[in-house]
């Protein structure tokens, strides 16, 4: 399954649009499917997409590039403030499933489901279409993986405060707050955490009670979040997060698009007050939402986020994926070991491999855990929702790939088949490019199967013997 997220991370547009869509990735990846962010990044954006599959030039300059990229992915998802209109019209019809996160109504969306997790966005007044599907509120707001299964930590005896305003601190917000709260509370501690760059106005402040920190990771990030009680925050991304913990936030708008995310939390209680940058008494108001905080006796940490967006969004993409395709496929991982296991098992199954003998589980254990992590071999299971429907897996052997499948026989006769030996074999070329051919063995008398894969664009070779039984060849060649 081909799947691309397009977006951008740099210091004019902030770097929430990076750590959500690095949520998505990570959602996909817990499906056993790999996408590829895009994005028109700088350091401090490649620095927080991790390990992830990443491609980084100015697609917004190069449209070509990106438009021949993308071609035939089965879901394209974008999440821009630069993008003109023009960009989302291509996705939505180059691509069976666009996506198209928003935060504040910025254009009028073509086909495709449209994503805004702003607390209170299910109240904002879209025009809607039947074409279109609509995930709105805090319920569909993807946050980083390390943050979507915690654990509370116990309050600790000291108190602690974290002030973030973001990869890239371009008011110098920080400084203002420190120098106004650390001489007036010299028994807290205060946990800075700065992006990319140093900041010499924070770095010069000597107080044994400034903790500074750079760059931190997703599972640093939530540690030192369990362990605040008071959190100074700009009002983006970090505060769903921080609504994610339970940690009490003054937040500040620092950009335009911050005014929903500002209003929605000071409905829930989450923040205090409505605070800019530039109010006049900016200092002022956060001075008294911080006494607000520190002199309430409750100390106790309550969840307003419970950082299942990411989850909800790729499992409605892939439902709405099955209405129209039937299927999704996935590369195979351990939570599929038991369902191979007993499809590989019935009797129909075994009677048309080459292999007919029954197999045991403990043998099957050590073949799964060996296959799934063998480079020579690409191992897919394929699902309708999530009802496991087939495997499909590919050995492969210098420029050639074997492939073998099995189908639930509930989904027989569904012509659910060649389009996932077709798909799958799809990905098998673009995924590797030295694989020129794909070879597949039939038994001569299962005309079922050797109507399946004639209609997969494969043709017949040759008839050859393996262990003792006569199978036809069969052959798909590389069209490029």
């Amino acid at each position: 399954m081909r799947i691309f997220i397009i977006t951008e991370g740099l210091k004019n547009t902030g770097y929430g649009h990076i750590t959500r869509c690095l949520s998505l990735y990570q959602a996909f990846e817990e499906k056993g499917i790999q996408p590829v962010i895009i994005a028109n990044c700088d350091d401090t954006g490649k620095n927080l997409a991790g390990n992830a599959k990443l491609s980084v030039y100015n697609w917004i300059e190069e449209k070509e590039k990106l438009l021949s990229t993308i071609a035939g992915g089965d879901v394209i998802v974008i999440d821009s403030y630069l993008a003109p209109k023009e960009y989302y019209t291509a996705i939505s019809e180059n691509t069976i499933t666009p996506v198209y996160i928003d935060d504040y109504l910025r254009i009028d969306y073509p086909r495709g489901i449209i994503i805004n997790g702003t607390i209170g966005a299910e109240k904002f007044p879209y025009k809607k279409n039947n074409d279109q599907i609509f995930l709105l509120g805090v319920d569909y707001i993807p946050i980083r993986k390390e943050f979507w299964d915690i654990e509370t930590v116990p309050n600790q005896p000291e108190i602690n405060i974290l002030v973030i305003f973001g990869g890239y601190d371009s008011r110098n917000l920080t400084t203002s707050v420190l120098n106004e709260l650390l001489n007036k509370y010299p028994s807290l501690i205060f946990n800075v955490v700065l992006g990319h760059s140093s900041n010499p106005d924070i770095e010069n402040i000597k107080n044994k009670n400034l903790n500074i920190y750079h760059q931190l990771n997703a599972s640093e990030m939530l540690k030192l979040m369990l362990n605040c009680q008071i959190a100074i925050s700009a009002a983006g991304q970090t505060t769903y997060e921080l609504a994610r913990v339970g940690l009490k936030t003054i937040g500040v708008g620092v950009a335009e698009n911050q005014k929903y995310i500002i209003r929605g939390w000071i409905e829930t209680g989450f923040f205090k007050e409505e605070i800019w940058y530039n109010d006049e008494n900016f200092l002022s108001k956060i001075k008294d939402s911080f006494v607000q905080f520190y002199e309430n006796e409750n100390k106790s940490k309550s969840t307003l986020c419970d950082g299942q967006g990411a989850r909800r969004i790729v499992k409605k993409i892939l439902k709405e994926i099955s209405k129209k395709e039937d299927f999704y496929f996935s590369r195979a991982s351990t939570k599929d070991m038991e369902k191979v296991f007993e499809l590989s098992n019935r009797p129909d199954v075994r009677q048309n491999s080459i292999n007919e003998n029954e197999i045991l589980w403990r043998d099957h254990i050590i073949w799964f855990e060996k296959k799934i992590n063998d480079d020579n071999y690409d191992f897919y299971v394929a699902y309708f929702n999530d009802e496991f429907i087939a495997q499909i897996r590919f050995e492969i052997n210098n420029d050639r790939a074997l492939i073998s499948i099995s189908l639930d026989e509930k989904y027989r006769g569904k012509g659910l088949a060649p389009k996932i030996i077709s798909k799958t074999s799809k990905e098998v070329f673009s995924n590797r490019n030295k694989v020129r051919q794909i070879f597949a063995y039939i038994l001569p008398d299962n005309i079922s199967s050797v109507k399946t894969f004639k209609n997969a664009g494969y043709h017949y070779a040759k008839q050859e013997i393996l262990n003792n039984k006569k199978f036809d060849l069969y052959i798909l060649k590389r069209k490029n």
